[in-house]
């Protein structure tokens, strides 16, 4: 019973409604299978997103398929994360349907996982080329969109805010380099406890690259990555 409250505590903070758990009907129990196998509730213990078992994500995720168009967005995103690994191209699609529009509702996780399928070239079968300059063209659409996405995601996503530090630090997916705009998503993925971010920000307060000199706060931010599992760290 209290996981089931929960959950729907968790539909009801991550949809971003105002309205109270009481006041929402129950969930399906594939919905909320569909909610813990997706991992859209918590990420795993050393801040990444988990990883989606189909075996385990699928069934409940494809059970509850159709109640996810009149679920919150949440919903929506969870069944379409469940969708996507079939090997079935049409539950696929049917799952980057379901995520785009809870993206466009506004969900950050939502919005930060288009950001990495345009980022892993997933959508380049939409836009077509045959020609280099016409492919390049194509790419760097592809990557502006990964931005945009992140852009929007950053402000209520860690890994969103750490995508976009290493964008304006690196200059990449077509960001203009600012380490001024770097160290601000930086940290801010950092206090949501992304280790990535951790990793990247130590060595700019270890060397004032962007950041106030710190080496011990660099250090502590490192470490606490490496911690974390990051290897690079």
């Amino acid at each position: 019973m209290f996981r089931v409250f929960a959950l729907v505590i968790a539909v009801a903070v991550l949809s971003g409604s105002h309205e109270t758990a009481d006041a929402r009907p129950a969930l399906s129990q594939a919905v909320q299978q569909c909610l813990a196998a997706a991992g859209v509730i918590h990420d795993r213990k050393d801040g990444r997103p988990r990883t989606i078992e189909p075996r385990v994500a699928l069934p409940p995720c494809r059970a509850a398929q159709p109640e996810a168009a009149q679920a919150p967005p949440v919903v929506r995103f969870a069944v379409g994360q469940g969708m996507m690994t079939s090997t079935d191209p049409r539950e696929v699609q049917d799952g980057v349907a379901l995520i785009e529009r809870a993206a466009a509702e506004g969900l950050p996780q939502a919005q930060f996982r288009l950001g990495a399928l345009y980022e892993q070239g997933f959508f380049k079968h939409r836009d077509r080329c045959t020609e280099f300059n016409e492919c390049r063209a194509r790419d760097r659409r592809q990557a502006e969109e990964a931005l945009k996405y992140y852009a929007l995601a950053a402000p209520g996503y860690g890994h969103a805010a750490s995508a976009m530090g290493y964008a304006h630090y690196y200059g990449a997916y077509g960001a203009r380099r600012d380490l001024a705009k770097a160290f601000e998503y930086l940290t801010r993925a950092a206090e949501a406890g992304v280790p990535a971010a951790m990793r990247l920000l130590g060595p700019m307060y270890m060397s004032a690259h962007g950041a106030p000199m710190d080496k011990v706060r660099g250090l502590e931010l490192v470490g606490l990555a490496a911690q974390m599992g990051d290897r690079q760290a």
